[in-house]
């Protein structure tokens, strides 16, 4: 598996010396949707893969000082504005510590993700980390003062055909994407997920943060791709693993 992701990666840096953003390949993978293929009712369940992306913070979205003063000081593989990328390991990204990866920054990594509908509610099922995420779908609203975790409290509810989630509860650990935009303990999400056809859904994402950001933003539609087949494999982050991935992402962004 982590031969696998670092392969991944490897080609992932070889793209970045000419685009910022990156989309999953699908060439010679992606089935045609039957138009004949009724759409689902109040079903998304299956397995997704996603467009990966790397930073999809608007430009125009501005932070709260201290939040623009901690995403300068981030240090990554990836260049942003004026931002240096790093060789070396300074690199400052949690995953690189094993720490568990946000919602939503899961969502567009190299790993595909499931999601399991069962009475009262929706679990979605991440490649990356073997991450477990819960959804209660029982009509409970959030709670007012979650204890911060690193998911999130998440309740979700049908608005016609689409699923729409609202998380809230969640620490100030964790990235909301590849390239180091935080977020503090006060983010509220809403997610709004669309199925366009049998083979594709979209995904539209709401973030009111007052304490990081000085506006609500959105983020989307982006589509992602039903994979028939397809299986979620195992993919824990160990100690042992950690030091080798990082050695290999370091030695793959110091090549010329």
């Amino acid at each position: 598996m982590w031969t696998r992701l670092i392969g991944l990666i490897a080609m992932l840096l070889a793209v970045l010396l000419f685009s910022p953003v990156l989309h999953a390949q699908t060439a010679g993978q992606s089935q045609q949707a039957d138009a004949r293929t009724p759409v689902p009712v109040h079903d998304f369940s299956g397995v997704w893969y996603g467009p990966l992306e790397l930073n999809y913070v608007p430009a125009s979205v501005t932070m709260q000082p201290w939040a623009a003063a901690k995403f300068n000081s981030e240090r990554t593989q990836y260049k942003v504005g004026d931002r240096p990328f790093v060789k070396d390991t300074t690199n400052t990204d949690p995953i690189l510590h094993c720490d568990p990866v946000s919602i939503p920054r899961i969502y567009w990594s190299i790993h595909p993700f499931e999601i399991i509908q069962i009475p009262g509610r929706i679990l979605m099922y991440f490649e990356e980390f073997h991450t477990i995420r819960e959804i209660w779908m029982d009509g409970r609203g959030l709670p007012k003062d979650p204890e911060p975790t690193w998911l999130g409290y998440s309740v979700g509810r049908w608005d016609g055909n689409d699923l729409v989630i609202e998380t809230a509860g969640f620490n100030d650990k964790t990235w909301l994407d590849s390239v180091g935009h935080p977020h503090s303990e006060a983010l509220h999400l809403t997610e709004r997920f669309h199925r366009v056809d049998h083979d594709a859904m979209e995904l539209t994402l709401t973030f009111d943060d007052p304490k990081a950001y000085t506006t609500r933003w959105s983020y989307g539609p982006k589509t992602m791709k039903l994979k028939p087949g397809w299986e979620i494999g195992e993919l824990f982050c160990t100690l042992e693993d950690q030091k080798n991935f990082e050695k290999s992402v370091m030695d793959l962004a110091n090549k010329p």
